[in-house]
């Protein structure tokens, strides 16, 4: 099952495969609205004192940016309007 389907059953509606919205009409545009900043820093599971614990040696890590800032303002603006 593509993407394009899996998120067309749920009502999603498309322009290309990278580019969708679920609500409203703003459409999710990866190369707009995705910013990743690799965290400044990791944490192993050996550095906080459980070596050996765990399925992953990544404990924690400091604070990361996922999304632009307009990708944040058009997530708080859906998440608060009376249409859902």
């Amino acid at each position: 099952m593509s993407s394009q389907d899996k998120y067309a059953s749920k009502g999603a509606e498309f322009e290309d495969e990278n580019c969708w919205s679920k609500s409203m009409t703003t459409l999710f545009k990866t190369e707009t609205h995705l910013s990743f900043v690799k965290p400044k820093a990791l944490y192993t599971m050996e550095s906080i004192g459980l070596p050996d614990v765990g399925v992953a040696p990544i404990a924690i890590s400091e604070s990361l940016s996922l999304f632009s800032q307009e990708a944040v303002d058009i997530m708080r603006s859906e998440v608060l309007a009376d249409e859902v």
